[in-house]
């Protein structure tokens, strides 16, 4: 039978078998983390944190968002400047912090968002070309007017201008994400130096989208940063295909259930007067025995054990009767449907 391996092969498993290389260890891995050998022996560091292990799947929902945003924002700069800017919405990335934010200049309006209830804060940045075209169209411009370096050359009226267009985005924002996630996006502070925003790490990946707009002869751009880490605990959200979509509640459905839940028969319990007993009492009991009951003036109607109407005992046409003299539920406008739980 020919011979499967040499007698040297067969050495060289039982030595690395029996940890008796001669080949001496290389270094430890940096960062603590594990090591890879390379073809000459050597051991690459392998540092988990460092390696791109986020998934760059399609994001449905935020591909929803954007697209909403950008009408939104069309409609919200019509009203605030009389004129409407073509609007464009780039695709959704994923990259380094220090990647998004070493491509802007030394001098940008950065705002700074909390995005509640969610932790962690995301980044709106709005280039200077487009700060400029909004304020010269506020004034009655064309558009055209050339960004100026320094921030501190603003007066107290064109901040007020910015302000108001920060507004117009965030709010624009927020309705985009209505009927996806209920979130909220309240502006903290804004920042012109890009180099002093710390919403995430250098090295910490970030999900980042552009919007691209033409006013006048002036284009100018938006961008969202956000951490991947603060969008994960709504990362299904995000990436699914069935529920990304979607609606707004329809009301005639919600008649349709309003009337059927109104018509379910339930049954009222009104309690005269409860009287509590022992075993040994119960047991003892013969005929003729009196059970005192005392009874309230006024007792609670219930279904399900729950409190419904505060009414009085008494008997109507010589049958037992309840009169109602309360709706307990009156406060709770849902209770019992908007037409009768007035």
């Amino acid at each position: 039978m020919r011979e499967l391996i040499s007698q040297e092969e067969v050495d060289a498993l039982f030595e690395g078998v029996g940890g008796d290389s001669h080949q001496p260890p290389g270094p430890p891995a940096a960062g603590g983390g594990s090591a890879n050998w390379t073809a000459d022996g050597e051991v690459r560091p392998y540092v988990v944190a460092s390696e791109d292990h986020i998934a760059r799947g399609p994001m449905p929902a935020l591909d929803i968002v954007n697209a909403r945003f950008a009408r939104n924002l069309g409609g919200g700069l019509f009203n605030l400047m009389g004129r409407r800017p073509a609007i464009s919405a780039g695709q959704v990335s994923v990259q380094k912090f220090s990647t998004f934010i070493r491509q802007f200049a030394a001098t940008t309006h950065c705002n700074i968002v909390a995005i509640r209830p969610l932790r962690g804060s995301g980044l709106i940045v709005c280039e200077s070309s487009l700060i400029f075209a909004v304020i010269d169209a506020l004034y009655g411009g064309t558009g055209t007017l050339q960004p100026r370096i320094h921030v501190s050359d603003f007066s107290a009226t064109e901040q007020r201008s910015i302000k108001r267009l920060e507004t117009v985005i965030t709010e624009a924002y927020d309705k985009a994400w209505h009927g996806i996630c209920s979130l909220e996006f309240v502006h903290l502070r804004t920042e012109v130096q890009p180099q002093l925003v710390n919403i995430a790490t250098p090295g910490e990946r970030v999900i980042t989208t552009s919007f691209q707009l033409e006013i006048g002869e002036i284009t100018g751009a938006i961008h969202f940063c956000f951490p991947y880490a603060t969008f994960a605990p709504i990362r299904d959200v995000l990436t699914s295909t069935t529920g990304a979509d979607f609606i707004e509640v329809d009301r005639r459905w919600a008649n349709v259930l309003t009337r059927e839940i109104q018509a379910v028969e339930v049954t009222l319990v009104a309690q005269l007067a409860l009287q509590g007993a022992t075993v040994a009492q119960v047991l003892s009991m013969k005929t003729g025995d009196f059970i005192r009951l005392d009874a309230k003036s006024q007792i609670q109607a219930t279904v399900e054990g729950v409190p419904v109407f505060a009414c009085r005992f008494g008997t109507h046409n010589a049958k037992h009767a309840i009169r109602i003299d309360e709706n307990l539920r009156r406060d709770d406008p849902n209770a019992m449907g908007d037409r009768h739980g007035k």
